[in-house]
């Protein structure tokens, strides 16, 4: 265990540099708002949260599909399992990681919208939201990194779209409930359905899906990528 969080820690403070950009964004979109936008309504800072939460379920999947490739291109891989870390703890370390960073993020949407909330005299459900996003977050993140794993990140954006798309195809044929398949859709639908007043609003058994489909995801990506030859240069 102690490995994997090493991993986890280290591939946190490779992102910083990231980490800092989108948390940037939130402080200064608000600040902007509050300063040079003239008087806003606690609307327009509704729809900033949603488009912010949004982000913060993409940054998770951003994040994850380069990860793999650019450890490799670094050699910096050979370095950690050298030392004698399995595949399946490299992985998971990556996806703790991964979800260490949108913990951070969203810790800190939460933050700044409790201020925002308190200033408008609202009494707001923020935190059930934010933890909705913060799992979907991990489970595109999951998705990006198996395809990762596997191919390039051009290539493994393509593959990670089609997978979290295919359930509003199938929503056609089966209804709403498709969107359960892959909850990421799930939860986004319902953050642009948010409100201060009303919190979330959609249902919780998404959960469970996305918690099984998380340590699938860790299992098939360390599967596959045990069989992978991390030795050859790559471009």
């Amino acid at each position: 265990m102690r490995s994997i969080w090493l991993i986890a820690e280290n591939f946190v403070r490779e992102q910083r540099i990231v980490l800092m950009v989108f948390v940037g964004w939130i402080f200064g979109f608000v600040l902007f708002f509050g300063l040079f936008a003239g008087p806003a309504t606690a609307s327009e800072y509704q729809g900033l949260f949603q488009q912010q939460a949004i982000y913060g379920v993409v940054y998770g999947l951003i994040v994850a599909l380069q990860t793999i490739h650019g450890e490799r291109k670094s050699r910096r891989i050979l370095a950690v399992l050298s030392k004698g870390i399995y595949r399946g703890e490299y992985i998971a370390g990556l996806m703790l990681g991964n979800a260490l960073l949108t913990s951070i993020y969203m810790g800190c949407l939460g933050t700044v919208y409790m201020f925002v909330s308190w200033k408008f005299g609202m009494n707001a459900s923020l935190w059930p939201t934010i933890g909705a996003a913060w799992l979907a977050s991990i489970l595109a993140g999951s998705i990006a990194l198996f395809f990762g794993a596997l191919l390039h990140p051009a290539m493994a954006a393509v593959g990670t779209s089609l997978v979290m798309g295919t359930p509003l195809l199938l929503e056609r044929g089966l209804g709403p409930a498709a969107s359960m398949l892959v909850p990421v859709n799930y939860v986004v639908k319902e953050l642009l359905e948010y409100s201060f007043p009303r919190g979330w609003p959609g249902s919780w058994h998404f959960v469970p899906i996305a918690m099984l489909e998380i340590g699938l995801l860790w299992f098939l990506t360390a599967k596959i990528f045990a069989r992978r030859d991390v030795t050859v240069a790559i471009e």
